[in-house]
């Protein structure tokens, strides 16, 4: 039973202008390529591991977007904070963890946690993101996300513990 439903926009202009800016990259290595003929293996393959690398993050930030659900059980367990990955026409649950007895935190730019960090977020440029630290009970580690204050609100009143 969905309680609450989050999707923060996906692609931001400055995941846009970074891959634009690594696919340029790329095409203009492998255009050089062409005009300086005893590089043209070296500069061909250089652009095609940097085009590589640029499809990568247009896949992983520009295609893909994320869904954040707070979702109860019948039984009347403790909800939980689900996060599902859209990709396209498939969508696939990434993240299902307790909502309640963890805690939420803002993410401080060069401070990270101790131990495993899954990172959930549309952009690594959002200011805006929280780090969960998962009850010991779901397996530890800490989920990074980007939840609006409605679902800020929604797991304080669950009982997660909420750091501003």
């Amino acid at each position: 039973m969905r309680i609450y439903s989050y999707s923060p926009e996906k692609g931001d202009s400055r995941s846009k202008a970074l891959a634009f800016c690594i696919l340029g990259g790329a095409a203009f290595l492998v255009l050089l390529g062409e005009f300086l003929g005893e590089y043209k293996p070296i500069l061909q393959t250089a652009g095609f591991v940097v085009a590589i690398a640029g499809i990568m993050i247009c896949s992983r930030f520009l295609l893909s977007g994320y869904t954040y659900i707070i979702e109860g059980s019948e039984d009347g367990k403790a909800p939980d904070l689900v996060i599902i990955e859209n990709r396209g026409k498939v969508n696939r649950t990434v993240c299902r963890v307790s909502a309640s007895g963890g805690r939420l935190f803002r993410a401080d730019g060069g401070k990270k946690p101790d131990g495993r960090v899954y990172d959930y977020r549309p952009s690594p440029f959002v200011s805006d993101s929280w780090i969960y630290e998962v009850p010991e009970r779901d397996g530890d580690g800490f989920v990074r996300f980007s939840p609006d204050e409605k679902m800020i609100e929604i797991m304080r009143s669950l009982g997660c513990e909420v750091q501003e």
